[in-house]
């Protein structure tokens, strides 16, 4: 049996992935779009039920389907009534029905790979069985047995069936904690007792099986992934993203394997899938959607959408990573700003919903990163961009006399304001107060400084923004400030 540790972190931190042919690429998501090894998309197919509120099931798969770049198939097994909140009753597709879609599908495409999701009765899994043994695609199984609020969304004895019927033909079955410990009748407590349920789990037929790691407690604020089959027994290590006791976030299971299944379809083995995987879903975990009743993963991201996420993501790293950042928070918080390239909106900015606040002497962020979240930062930037499109980074930070002094002596040009001058007739987009700030320096410099500073009014405190092209721009300048603590 072979070991492995992946820490994707530190292989996307590197831009270096391994294919199987050991050549090298950068690993960029923004490219997952064209990493097709075809001209044209692959069509993959989910197998699963409706549910209304789009957070799992069917319409989830295809949206997560059409952001890997593959184009998605679905057939409906089960119609159910829920909110993203609780399941209060489902339906099964009528069977002929059901033999219908398969037909019509198998007939006139193509498949690539398949996910199942609710199959809900045998009958159903006799039909993925017998199309999986007539049929040459690669086949992942989410074995939905239950809904996250306690709803049975299967028939009696429908485990049994997955076990006989699926398991002996499934390419990879993706299984959380609970579904790990029924289908092995183990117990997970400590990381040898995941390899055991998985050997167990293994010797049912499966050729590879991914245990999520959500419900398994990890020391420090990771997540991980297990898996276990043809290609030995590895972990895949994310951050785990907080959220409020006694909330969950609907769907994040079929997404996960909606993702595997997506990038399979593109070729991948199942090793590049996984670290693919794991990736996308800590940028989406930035973006989750709070409904009126309960919360959604939102995977609506363009290239541009997750490029600007994870930029905003390292820079927020950098400073919760560095303790003696806290003594720059103001009073109002810290916010970072940072644009899509052509932005013009504040809804194409990317910030932290609640800032950056001091919490036990520590930098940590109040919120998730989301596009529209910052409102004095924002401005701030979009005007900047429409004096100099190639900034595209902001950050306010504690005004002290004694750090802009020490900071004289580094190569970043600074300018200061009397916000005393500002006109009180503001009455324009451009000309806020935040507008005004960015126009005063730059009218005087004819360029954007790296900083620009004020003493502050009445009512509002003295404050230093640091303006950069990008995130990397943005955190060596950053590195500038920590050097004067």
């Amino acid at each position: 049996m072979r070991y492995f540790y992946f820490d994707h972190h530190q292989k996307c931190e590197n831009k270096i992935q391994i294919l199987q042919d050991g050549v090298y690429f950068p690993l960029n998501l923004e490219l997952v779009h064209f990493m097709s090894k075809k001209e044209t998309k692959p069509i993959v197919l989910t197998v699963a039920g409706h549910d209304p509120s789009s957070g799992a099931g069917l319409t989830a798969d295809i949206r997560t389907f059409e952001n890997v770049g593959v184009y998605g198939m679905s057939i409906c097994t089960a119609i159910t009534i829920q909110n993203a909140e609780k399941v209060f009753e489902w339906q099964s597709v009528d069977i002929n029905l059901v033999k219908k879609q398969f037909n019509v599908i198998f007939d006139s495409y193509e498949i690539k790979a398949v996910k199942t999701g609710m199959l809900g009765s045998k009958e159903v899994i006799n039909l993925v069985k017998e199309y999986k043994e007539n049929n040459d695609f690669t086949l992942v199984v989410d074995p939905i047995i239950m809904s996250g609020s306690g709803t049975r969304l299967a028939d009696e004895n429908y485990e049994d069936q997955i076990m006989n019927k699926l398991f002996p033909v499934v390419d990879v079955i993706t299984v959380n904690k609970f579904e790990a410990e029924l289908f092995s009748k183990k117990t997970i407590t400590d990381v040898q007792s995941i390899q055991d349920v998985g050997a167990a789990v293994y010797e049912l037929g499966p050729k590879n099986i991914i245990i999520k790691g959500g419900h398994i407690e990890e020391k420090g604020n990771k997540v991980l992934d297990y898996l276990y089959g043809d290609y030995g027994f590895s972990f895949y290590p994310r951050e785990r993203v907080q959220i409020f006791e006694g909330t969950h976030i609907h769907g994040t299971g079929c997404i996960f394997s909606s993702l595997i299944t997506g990038f399979l379809g593109l070729e991948y083995d199942l090793e590049e899938s996984i670290f693919l995987t794991e990736d996308f879903m800590e940028d989406v975990f930035q973006n989750i959607f709070p409904l009126k009743q309960g919360q959604i993963l939102d995977v609506g991201y363009s290239g541009d959408d997750i490029r600007v996420l994870k930029q905003v993501q390292k820079v927020v790293a950098f400073i919760t990573e560095n303790p003696n950042f806290s003594r720059f928070i103001p009073e109002v918080r810290t916010n970072i700003a940072i644009s899509k390239p052509t932005a013009k909106s504040l809804d194409e900015i990317a910030g932290i919903e609640g800032r950056i606040t001091v919490v036990n002497g520590l930098p940590r962020a109040a919120g998730p990163i989301k596009f529209g979240a910052n409102n004095h930062t924002g401005r701030l930037l979009l005007t900047a961009k429409k004096l100099d499109n190639e900034i595209n980074a902001v950050i306010n930070i504690k005004y002290d006399p004694n750090t802009i002094l020490n900071l004289k002596d580094t190569r970043l040009i600074m300018m200061d304001v009397d916000r005393l001058k500002q006109n009180k007739q503001l009455n324009s987009e451009e000309n806020t107060t935040m507008g005004w700030i960015v126009r005063e320096a730059y009218d005087q410099l004819h360029k954007i400084p790296d900083i620009i500073w004020d003493n502050g009014e009445k009512g509002k405190e003295p404050m230093i923004r640091l303006f950069a092209r990008t995130s990397d721009k943005l955190i060596q300048k950053l590195k500038l400030f920590l050097n004067l603590v």
